[in-house]
């Protein structure tokens, strides 16, 4: 990691890359399940029966497997985002079972890791990588670096040293939510319910972006 610029130092790129397996790549971005913020997923309740695993090749946003996201002081933090999308809806809490196997994408390097071996930028080999690992979570900090990339625009790119396959990989995972998790295989120990649909009690303040009861205001 380079110390003039800790957060977007461009990976040591695929050294030992024929000599690795994708297991043995991805298994250096494997975290426990226990590092990985509470997890929520908006709308019906998630089942072992509807779910499809990630298999084959896929764009950034495979259809199979399962999209959740954190659960951050101020609710979900897609909540954030789409509060009318989220309202209206229940909210599940997945916990995951002990010994999942969670890739974790803490800068943009850990990509490079991660997509090694797709065949372009637009092309994922999800199948394959559901077999090194059950999940995928892209950290707050790791979206983040992926904005500031993209914001910074082609000059940054270039003082990174960046190639266009990387440059546009960045781009396209910018489509995922931050603090999102991709669920690759089924791997949960229970579904809760951690709200129904939306609490007339409840709102979001405009100023705080907090959960307030408004019965503080009929005392």
């Amino acid at each position: 990691m380079s110390p003039r610029n800790p957060g977007l130092e461009t990976h040591p790129s695929n050294r030992g890359r024929h000599t690795e397996t994708l297991a043995e790549r991805v298994g250096r971005l494997v975290v426990s399940p226990m590092d990985v913020p509470t997890q929520i997923r908006v709308g019906d309740k998630p089942v072992s029966e509807n779910f499809n695993p990630a298999s084959g090749p896929g764009n950034v946003m495979p259809t199979a497997g399962l999209f959740t996201t954190s659960l951050g002081r101020h609710g979900p933090l897609w909540h954030l985002h789409m509060p009318k999308a989220t309202d209206a809806k229940p909210w599940w809490r997945v916990v995951p079972q002990s010994g999942v196997r969670v890739a974790r994408i803490d800068r943009p390097s850990d990509l490079d890791v991660l997509c090694s071996d797709s065949p372009d930028p637009y092309t994922h080999l999800w199948g394959e990588i559901a077999e090194a690992v059950d999940a995928v979570w892209l950290t707050e900090r790791g979206y983040e670096q992926l904005r500031t990339i993209e914001d910074a625009g082609r000059k940054s790119w270039t003082s990174q040293n960046y190639t266009e396959e990387q440059q546009q990989r960045y781009a396209n995972f910018e489509w995922w939510a931050s603090g999102c998790v991709l669920w690759l295989n089924w791997c949960f120990e229970t579904v809760e319910l951690y709200r129904h649909e939306r609490d007339e009690s409840l709102y979001i303040s405009p100023f705080t972006h907090t959960i307030r009861s408004k019965r503080i205001f009929s005392r």
